[in-house]
């Protein structure tokens, strides 16, 4: 699922994925076999990042097609994996925690290259 942050914080769906679709293809194919799918298009996604990578250098419309392609698949496993371990609650939480964590992250490196401390400046 992506997800979106509000000016206060609160974390909003953007894309609208049909949850009966994502149990049907569950209950079609079965568990193991969607968790089979979701680590092959994870590790798409992981080739897809390296070759945005290398050709950084270059417009390239394939290798980009295929980077949203591939992160559309994960998105859709990413639903079906809280759906099969019925964790969406938990992982929301996690997703907060990490974002405020980040958050932070960002402030102390704020603070760093403004005191010169970041890039070899102190």
């Amino acid at each position: 699922m992506t997800f979106a942050v509000t000016e206060k914080g609160e974390i909003n769906n953007v894309i609208c994925i049909p949850k009966y679709l994502l149990k049907e293809a569950i209950n079609t194919f079965g568990v193991d076999s969607q968790l089979n799918i979701a680590v092959e298009e994870l590790s798409e996604l992981i080739k897809e990042i390296c070759k945005a990578k290398r050709y950084s250098d270059r417009v390239d419309v394939y290798w980009y097609n295929s980077l949203c392609e591939e992160m559309a698949d994960v998105i859709i496993m990413i639903e079906q994996l809280q759906m099969i371990f019925d964790n969406k609650e938990d992982v929301e939480k996690y997703v907060n925690e990490k974002l405020n964590r980040l958050t932070n992250l960002i402030d102390e490196h704020r603070i760093k290259q403004e005191a010169g401390e970041v890039c070899g400046m102190n």
